[in-house]
């Protein structure tokens, strides 16, 4: 729910409260009202008393049956709300002069006032108006975003406060509050009809028909008059003492019986006519519920109390019974919106028929028990104790569960018997789908269930092929090879429609009761009279399509089929999801084992392959120094020449080997750093000192700057390596003249130092600075040739930084030079 639809159910719970407190209030201040504790019909113009319980104040003080009412405090009385006006200005424990007529002679009598209502008609009106205001909440808590439930609230709220309050009465209690409970009765009580009309309009719609908003808009406006004009006469009666102008609020009180009358039967009358109106079955009990619970509410009130005191003065029967009716009202109500939101009548039928069985079977048995009993331990001991009836409740006890599923199989199988095979089905459906373990087994478990619940002429299922997203026939029931070839060719003419709405489809009038989105108009389907199409979904994903014709009984798909198919194609089409998933799963677990061990006989091999290189790259290395030193003669200007490119290429391959050997055991997890307390000043010496000869061939001028007297914490040969791997990067990319300078300081605030290698050559692109780190990537700058390489040495470098617990970057160009590129990296230091 969004936040506007929070704010609009607080608000509407927040007035239900409220009112409910207003409405505890009403039934409190019911309490005060006066009376004489003896009842009056009207008989020759006047009132006649026809019962004066002896208990009560006015047989106490000598009024009796017959006497004739002709006037209380002077004022002359001839209907029972003349009385109620004088009596409603006192308060109980005061006293009121009647004057009464008596075989023919007037008698004064001063009876003292007593509290009109009994505890019982407290009691019952209060629970009656918290029946129908529970109802109205807990109907609008299901559904709060509906109009259907808002207005039911409303006219929930108004009739329970008219029930709460019952006695517009004179205002007594707090100055100013007391006049809120009066009005409030006169709105509340006037709005009902209104609201009721509105309702029937709308449901099950939602929406007024057009033709019929002029209507309800219209009933709302006599509603609203009367409130007017009922509040004026009232309070103008009231604050004026004016017994007249409380006839007239009574006379305009008639008006608007006659206004209710209209209302209810308007109202009946719309809820009939969309009843008529209705194709679905299941629609129509909607509106029976309301129709018939409507009509059991009000035909008391409306011809046996309403109509009478309209006509006659008097109602036929007593108010009390009117309100037992009247409760029908809200239940039919509440069954039937949450019939048509969220709860299913049927079910409350069913759970009714067998709690109601199976209380007169215990009943039974219970009183079963206790007569024989009785009979058998009176006749053998004469004991006419409680034994009996201790062992009947036990007896009834032990059969209470083992009777109510017994009863609830009868019940099932009896009036439910489609609901409940279906049920029992598609629990065995469920069972047999998570045994299944291929795709095919699935296909076959559905056709066979279909084929046996349902007997279908015709079926189909198209599947999405993974490869090629096309949907393709993969099983079929009574059709030939050809008619399949056909449907198979014209798929793209009406899959569209199918695959798009994602939702089950179905022919005009192929449904019982529900109402689903109508097939797309289509030769195709029309020529194999397909009348049904429900997706298989997956995660919002649609695998497939089931295709049936209609059922070989001729009789229409009902709300069961359709339940049962859906369940059915629901979990047919996780289950598919799951073997797929299943496979996948494997597929990437098998592929991985074989990436893994590729992994592993790659490592083997670079390790071997280095090993394997560097006894004979030894052997040369060893013998071109030992004839560059003359060790075996003079060489000549061109041979030492050549030798020495020999060397650099033996110094170049050996560090390719070194690279080679760190990656492979990298990538096995075998490296092992010796750290030591290295003097940093001679690492780094070493490291230009076999790099030296490349730069100087190349016309490179190698600086390492000076230095502070330094020692780091780590592995020599790694250093060695990093700082190897750098400059001949440095001297790769730096042209004829250039300059790498070699240098390190320690960071502040730190216990490490930044050992950096900047040159002046061609720089690095700002889209390759992190391209330059991965495994085998070689940046090459636009014009110039590949240099030699595999692309593997700044990811050696990387890594063995990172193992020493240091970090590396790279900036180009290099700040305040704007050119080249320059490496640095941290060590700790010692």
């Amino acid at each position: 729910m969004n936040y506007q639809g929070k704010r609009s159910l607080s608000f509407f719970l927040l007035v239900a409260f409220l009112l409910l407190g207003i409405g505890i209030w009403g039934t409190v201040r019911l309490k005060e009202r006066p009376g004489i504790g003896a009842a009056l019909e009207k008989a020759n113009g006047h009132l006649q008393v026809v019962r004066a319980a002896i208990d009560h104040t006015a047989a106490k003080s000598g009024v009796e049956a017959g006497d004739l009412l002709l006037t209380v405090d002077g004022n002359p009385v001839e209907s029972s709300s003349d009385l109620n006006f004088y009596l409603d200005q006192k308060k109980i424990g005061e006293s009121a002069r009647l004057t009464l007529l008596r075989d023919g002679q007037k008698i004064d009598l001063i009876v003292p006032l007593e509290k009109k209502n009994s505890a019982l008609f407290l009691l019952v009106n209060f629970l009656a108006g918290l029946f129908v205001w529970g109802v109205g909440v807990f109907v609008f808590l299901k559904s709060p975003r509906s109009q259907v439930t808002t207005i039911f609230l409303i006219g929930s709220l108004a009739f329970g406060l008219a029930l709460f309050i019952s006695w517009e009465g004179f205002p007594y209690g707090p100055e100013g509050l007391s006049f809120l409970l009066p009005s409030l009765q006169i709105i509340a009580y006037t709005l009902i009809p209104a609201l009721f009309l509105h309702f029937s309009m709308i449901f099950p719609r939602e929406e007024i028909p057009s033709r019929n908003k002029l209507l309800v808009h219209s009933m709302y406006l006599p509603g609203l008059v009367l409130i007017l004009l009922m509040q004026i006469f009232y309070w103008r009666s009231i604050s004026a003492g004016s017994l007249s102008l409380f006839q007239g609020y009574k006379t305009l009180f008639l008006y608007f019986r006659i206004y209710l009358v209209a209302c209810v039967l308007l109202g009946l009358g719309a809820l009939y006519q969309t009843y008529t109106g209705l194709e679905y079955v299941e629609d129509r009990r909607k509106i029976k519920w309301i129709f018939w619970g409507i009509a059991a509410g009000t035909f008391p009130f409306i011809f046996l109390h309403t109509l009478p005191q309209v006509l006659f003065g008097r109602g036929l029967v007593p108010e009390a019974v009117n309100y037992l009716f009247m409760l029908l009202i809200p239940v039919a109500f509440a069954f039937s919106i949450l019939r048509y939101k969220a709860m299913d009548v049927d079910l409350v039928i069913n759970r009714s028929l067998v709690y109601s069985l199976l209380a007169g079977c215990i009943v039974v048995v219970y009183l079963f028990v206790v007569e024989l009993a009785g009979e058998i331990i009176h006749s053998l001991t004469g004991y006419q104790g409680s034994l009996f009836l201790i062992l009947a409740g036990i007896a009834a006890a032990l059969i209470f569960t083992p009777a109510k599923n017994r009863i609830k199989v009868f019940v099932d199988r009896t009036l439910y018997r489609v609901r409940y095979d279906y049920r029992k089905a598609i629990q065995k459906f469920i069972r047999q789908v998570n045994s299944a373990f291929t795709q095919e087994e699935l296909l076959d478990l559905l056709f066979r269930k279909v084929e046996v619940l349902l007997v279908v002429n015709r079926a189909l299922i198209f599947l999405r092929e993974d490869e090629s997203a096309e949907f393709k026939i993969v099983r079929w029931k009574g059709f030939s090879v050809e008619e399949i070839k056909e449907i198979q060719g014209e798929k793209d003419s009406f899959l569209r429609d199918l695959v798009q709405a994602r939702s089950a489809q179905a022919s005009f009038g192929s449904t019982a009761f529900r109402e689903i989105p109508v097939l797309p108009e289509n030769p195709i389907l029309k020529e194999f009279d397909i009348k049904l199409s429900l997706p298989l979904m997956a995660k919002e994903e649609l695998l497939g399509l089931l295709l049936m014709a209609k059922k070989e009984s001729g009789v229409r798909y009902s709300v069961e089929d359709l339940e049962l198919l859906s369940l059915m194609v629901q979990e047919e089409a996780q289950a598919m999801e799951n073997i797929k998933m299943r496979k996948r799963v494997m597929a990437e677990r098998l592929e991985r084992e074989k990436l893994e061990e590729l992994d592993k006989l790659k490592t083997k091999f670079l390790s071997n392959v280095s090993h394997d290189l560097r006894t004979p790259l030894t052997s040369i290395q060893l013998s071109v120094d030992n004839m560059l030193q003359g060790v075996y003669g003079k060489v000549s200007d061109a041979s030492q020449k050549h030798l020495e490119m020999i060397k650099e290429s033996t110094l170049h391959v050996s560090r390719m080997i070194d690279n080679l050997l760190t990656l492979s055991t990298s990538d096995a997890g075998q490296i092992v750093l010796n750290k030591e307390r290295l003097p940093l000043n001679q690492v780094m010496e070493q490291a230009m000192g076999m790099t030296r000869l490349s730069a100087e061939k190349k016309g490179i001028s190698l600086v390492k700057e000076q230095l502070d007297d330094m020692w780091v914490f780590a592995d020599r040969h790694s250093l060695l390596q990093i700082l190897l791997n750098l400059v001949d990067n440095s001297i790769k990319y730096t042209t004829s003249g250039g300059k790498i300078s070699v240098s390190a300081k320690k960071v502040e605030d730190k216990k490490t130092v930044e050992i950096s290698v900047a040159d002046d050559g061609v720089g690095i692109s700002p889209e390759n600075l992190e391209k330059i780190f991965e495994r085998f990537q070689k940046v090459t700058p636009v014009g110039r040739t590949p240099e030699k390489g595999l692309g593997i040495g700044l990811d050696i470098v990387k890594n063995l930084v990172h193992l020493h617990g240091g970090e590396i970057k790279v900036e180009s160009p290099v700040a305040d030079t704007g050119k080249g590129s320059k490496f640095s990296f941290t060590l700790p230091l010692t």
